[in-house]
């Protein structure tokens, strides 16, 4: 049974992600399994390195919106590695939308554009009882 399923999805793939056990590493089948698009982007780089994006959550329960620009995505992709705690119910999430910290405009981290898209007040201090990074560790996003 299940290799009639798995046959089917195989068929369903296009022809050049159609995976090759013979020729695929264990590493290279789990980068497949998992997602990411291209397996040499990942050998160039030996380590995977996180970098900080802006993001849009959501929390389902409370119908809480909410932005922050301490996310934390695997560089290269928009894939959360942290989630965030709601304020209200306190379940973790993750983002349902990522964007690059730069300004749109000026492609500046820190801009004085007049036309901001987005609600970064540089003074606020990061809520750490709420970043899944920052919660039970020494080390808050504000030093790195």
């Amino acid at each position: 049974m299940w290799l009639e399923i798995k046959a089917r999805e195989e068929r369903s793939l296009p022809l050049d992600q159609v995976p090759c056990p013979s020729m695929e590493s264990g590493k290279e089948a789990r980068l497949r399994k998992a997602g990411v698009a291209s397996t040499k982007r990942i050998k160039e780089l030996p380590f995977q390195f996180l970098e900080q994006k802006y993001g849009y959550f959501h929390c389902n329960d409370c119908k809480t919106r909410w932005e922050n620009a301490y996310v934390w995505c695997i560089s290269g992709t928009n894939k959360v590695y942290f989630k965030q705690l709601c304020l209200k119910c306190q379940k973790s999430f993750n983002t349902y939308k990522v964007e690059g910290i730069q300004c749109h405009i000026c492609s500046k981290t820190r801009c004085s554009c007049p036309q901001k898209k987005r609600h970064i007040d540089l003074k606020r201090p990061h809520r750490q009882e709420l970043c899944g990074r920052c919660k039970g560790k020494r080390l808050s996003c504000d030093n790195t």
